[in-house]
C-alpha cells in the first residue's frame, strides 16, 4: 500500500475560538492552542483510524480486487470491493491504471460506484461489470479520493470534537509530560468519547 495526503484539510478539526472557551483562557493564547489542536487531531485520526475534516488521499495498490497477483493474501472482502483508508470516504476524483501495455487508462465511473456509508470506505463494481487488466507491478491503481465528515470542523461529531476539546485541555495542563502521548496517559473520558467511531481495519 501506498498512501500519501495530497491536499491538507483546509480547516481544522477544532478551532481555537472553541478551545479557547472550553479552558476560560485569553485570545492570546490562539497560536499556542492551534499547534495543540494540530497535535490533538494528529492523534485522534491516527488512533481512530479516520480523517475528520476532509483533505485528498492518493491511494496506490497494485491492482483491482480479485487480481490473484494482487490479492495474496487477500486484502478485501469480495472480488467486487476495493477499500479506501481513513474513512468516511466523501468522494473518489479519479481511479487511474496501468493497462496490461503499461499505458496509463482512467476508470470510467460507470464501471463502479461508491459505499459512502460503511468503515472503511469503498469502491465496488456495478452490476455487470468486471474490473480491467492491469500490469502486475506495484502501485499500478492510483486511486485520489477525499475523506472526511465534511469541510469544516461543524461536520465533525460532537463525541469527536470533545474528545479534541479534552485532549487540548489535557496538553495545555501538562506541557512538560516527559512520557510520550498514549491512550493510557489520557483522561479515560476521552478513549470513551472516541471509541465507538475507532476504525479497526488498518492497511
Amino acid at each position: 500500500m501506498n498512501l500519501t495526503l495530497t491536499t491538507p484539510a483546509a480547516n481544522p478539526a477544532l478551532t481555537a475560538a472553541d478551545a479557547r472557551a472550553h479552558l476560560r483562557t485569553a485570545s492570546t493564547e490562539d497560536t499556542y492552542l492551534e499547534g495543540l489542536i494540530a497535535v490533538a487531531t494528529a492523534w485522534v485520526e491516527a488512533w481512530l483510524g479516520r480523517a475528520l475534516v476532509n483533505r485528498t488521499y492518493t491511494y496506490k495498490v497494485d491492482g483491482f480486487p480479485g487480481d490473484a497477483w494482487f490479492d495474496h493474501p487477500p486484502r478485501c472482502d469480495s472480488v467486487h470491493e476495493l477499500m479506501l483508508p481513513y474513512p468516511p470516504l466523501a468522494s473518489v476524483t479519479s481511479i487511474q491504471y496501468q493497462d496490461e501495455s503499461n499505458v496509463t487508462q482512467t476508470l470510467s465511473s460507470s464501471v463502479y460506484e461508491l459505499a459512502l456509508g460503511t468503515t472503511p470506505g469503498r469502491v465496488r463494481l456495478k452490476v455487470g461489470q468486471s474490473w480491467p487488466g492491469v500490469l502486475h507491478h506495484p502501485d499500478s491503481v492510483t486511486v485520489t479520493y477525499v475523506a472526511g465528515y465534511g469541510p469544516t470542523d461543524e461536520s465533525v461529531p460532537t463525541s469527536i470534537k470533545h474528545a479534541l476539546r479534552l485532549l487540548v485541555g489535557h496538553l495545555y495542563e501538562h506541557r512538560e509530560a516527559s512520557s510520550p502521548l498514549t491512550v493510557q496517559s489520557v483522561p479515560y473520558g476521552i478513549e470513551a468519547l472516541l471509541m465507538p467511531f475507532r476504525c479497526f481495519t488498518r492497511w
